[in-house]
């Protein structure tokens, strides 16, 4: 049964002020799952696009030719709200209705 009509965005972790600002500066963030509104929980991960270069840059230099996280999301910036509103809109489009849940 449904609680609610649109996905959750939730955190291994409780989301605290300090949290959110070292996610930001990081420019991404390993800890959060969607909920669904079937109860399905999805792992994410966010990047912004100046740390996903970044990490590319170095990988390459190691010999690595790619980065691939689960579920990955690139924002502009990884705050609350970005995080939030990628969701909604991924949501609307379906992407995660092609990605495998978390065991319940």
């Amino acid at each position: 049964m449904k609680d609610f009509e649109h996905p959750r965005l939730l955190f291994e972790q409780p989301l605290n002020e300090r949290l959110a600002f070292e996610m930001e500066q990081k420019g991404w963030c390993g800890i959060a799952i969607v909920e669904l509104p079937s109860r399905a929980r999805i792992r994410v991960f966010f990047y912004d696009p100046i740390r996903l270069a970044q990490d590319l840059e170095t990988d390459l230099k190691l010999g690595r030719v790619c980065i691939a996280e689960l579920g990955m999301i690139v924002i502009p910036r990884v705050t609350l709200e970005y995080m939030e509103r990628s969701v909604r809109i991924l949501d609307e489009r379906g992407y995660f209705n092609g990605l495998v849940p978390l065991p319940a």
